[in-house]
């Protein structure tokens, strides 16, 4: 034990010296990762303490210390998948050494892993999120009352219980792919919980409550952007991956104009930093209506090219969308040309594919 905590208290040091002491240079590690190492650094010596029974006020200050370095770290980059299981890992440890907290930081924990899971195509670090989500709800059932009741709801904290117990009966505890594959009935009993009164206006109410509506009916494309809209107006801090939704949705409703506004500060958040974003179907392809159809749109090419070829949708309110002549089975378009496209969007908008593209059926 000595020797981990000498070697933690070590590692500590050396993490504030590099990024307090020194000069930053081309080439040096960014900020981002040192103050994630140094949130789990303070995390694991404030653990060998603890099982060491040291100083408690010690302990509480190292994870006071450890949830300043994680909120410098997960400010910076919400979407980074060490970042995430850093920041789960902080709450944690919050609800179990804050007792008056343990609740709602277990909520929280369940929340991040839930976002995380949803929006990373590649799952990265998919298994250790689970077991952390597996630690938050032992934590919050041990924390709650375990009654089955959802009719006399009080608080967005019952909601959120009464949900995760929903969920959890669902068989979604391991928090693997059956997150997104919940039944039918159980998704829906669960968004009826969510939709209670009780839970108006609450954060983690309205992101669970998306997340849920986009696994189940992923099609409801004016109801899920209500939900985005609502939660922009409650709290005005949209995670890049949310912001991202939020555009390809107002293009799917046919608020294009709006959408091309988003995504041009969305291209601003990607040259800032790289983060870790998703786009799943549907909202990969233009649909005609919330059905699974895709939508064919009439183009026209620019005369105002800049460095790639665009073509003007109408469909889109006159929207400059590019595109790739060769594509199209042509290499070059005249100004003023006009032509059907499919569309489909990337991390940076929507882009003009030719009229029998789009996902194969069957």
């Amino acid at each position: 034990m000595e020797d981990r905590e000498s070697l933690l208290e070590r590692a500590i040091n050396d993490i504030r010296y590099a990024l307090f002491s020194i000069d930053k240079g081309p080439g040096d590690e960014p900020d981002l990762n040192l103050y994630n190492s140094l949130a789990n650094a303070y995390l694991n010596l404030a653990d060998v303490l603890a099982s060491n029974q040291g100083n408690r006020e010690r302990v509480a200050d190292l994870r006071d210390l450890a949830s300043d370095a994680t909120h410098r770290a997960y400010s910076d980059n919400p979407t980074n998948p060490w970042v995430v299981e850093t920041h789960i890992k902080n709450l944690l440890s919050i609800a179990r050494a804050e007792p008056e907290r343990s609740v709602q930081s277990a909520l929280e924990a369940l929340l991040a892993v839930y976002d995380a899971i949803r929006a990373s195509d590649a799952n990265l670090r998919g298994a250790q999120l689970g077991r952390l989500a597996e630690d938050a709800l032992a934590i919050l059932f041990s924390n709650s009352t375990a009654g089955g009741d959802v009719t006399d709801l009080q608080t967005p904290v019952d909601v959120l219980v009464a949900t995760w117990r929903v969920l959890s009966s669902a068989g979604v505890s391991a928090f693997d792919e059956t997150l997104s594959r919940l039944p039918p009935a159980e998704a829906e009993r669960a968004l009826r919980v969510l939709a209670d009164p009780a839970g108006s206006g609450d954060i983690q109410v309205l992101k669970l409550r998306y997340g849920i509506l986009s696994s189940a009916r992923p099609f409801a494309f004016a109801e899920r952007l209500g939900l985005v809209e609502n939660l922009d107006a409650t709290d005005g801090r949209l995670s890049p991956q949310l912001r991202l939704e939020y555009a390809l949705l107002l293009y799917q409703v046919g608020r294009a104009r709006e959408a091309d506004r988003a995504f041009r500060d969305l291209r601003r958040i990607w040259r800032d930093g790289e983060h870790f974003v998703n786009i799943s179907e549907p909202l990969n392809w233009l649909r005609e209506g919330e059905g699974e159809s895709l939508r064919t749109v009439q183009a026209r090419v620019s005369s105002d090219q800049g460095f790639r070829p665009q073509a003007r949708v109408s469909d889109f309110a006159d929207v400059l969308v590019p595109f790739r002549p060769e594509e199209f089975g042509v290499r070059n378009l005249r100004p003023g040309s006009s032509f059907r496209a499919r569309v489909s969007f990337g991390h940076n908008g929507p882009f003009l594919r030719p009229a029998l593209a789009g996902p194969k059926r069957g």
